[in-house]
């Protein structure tokens, strides 16, 4: 095999546990829809790809190198899988201070005003944009089309500049009610 046709990709020690619980569910998809050759190399934690014999294609290859890294990240297995299954699949990444220089408590309040209480400002954001987000510290991860990520960021960063998470809420489930409307008429 070439060099190209084989990927490796560095998991660190802390994750390594995780990755053996959830083994089966990240192993399923890497073989079955990504048609790859996974292993787990335990001595230099790492997870290792190579097309399977009858497979040419290195987009599969990427796309498994995509969906690792979207674990490590913090993503499920099961939210992960989009980077298999759609062709469009995006991940951004950014924090707080890409959009606004706080630091300390602001920072810790921004991060809060994201998430709303119990969480139901960032699930409002993920349903109406059609996206997954994963928090990190100051750190957003966003996973999903591209119209959608661009929508998710667009609300992140209303509420990072101080808008208010109600009237973002709004917006969102307008947003929503209006994509629903498309697809109907579609």
């Amino acid at each position: 095999m070439n060099e190209r046709e084989i990927a490796s990709i560095q998991v660190p020690i802390p994750k390594v546990n995780y990755l053996k619980k959830k083994w089966m569910d990240i192993y399923t998809p890497l073989v079955s829809i990504a048609n790859l050759e996974v292993r787990m190399n335990l001595s230099i934690p790492s997870i290792d790809l190579r097309l399977a014999i009858d497979n040419e294609n290195i987009m599969c290859l990427e796309k498994g190198k995509m969906f690792i890294n979207l674990i490590l990240l913090g993503f499920t297995p099961q939210e992960a899988i989009l980077a298999l299954k759609e062709e469009c699949a995006v991940n951004i990444s950014f924090t707080v201070k890409d959009i606004k220089k706080l630091s300390g408590h602001n920072l810790e309040r921004a991060v809060g005003r994201v998430v709303g209480r119990e969480g139901k400002i960032k699930e409002q954001i993920e349903q109406s944009s059609r996206t997954k987000i994963v928090i990190k510290n100051d750190t957003f991860h966003i996973l999903g089309s591209e119209e959608g990520v661009k929508l998710a960021k667009d609300g992140i960063c209303r509420l990072v500049m101080g808008a208010n998470p109600g009237s973002i809420q709004n917006k969102m489930r307008r947003i929503a009610k209006k994509m629903k409307e498309e697809c109907f008429l579609v």
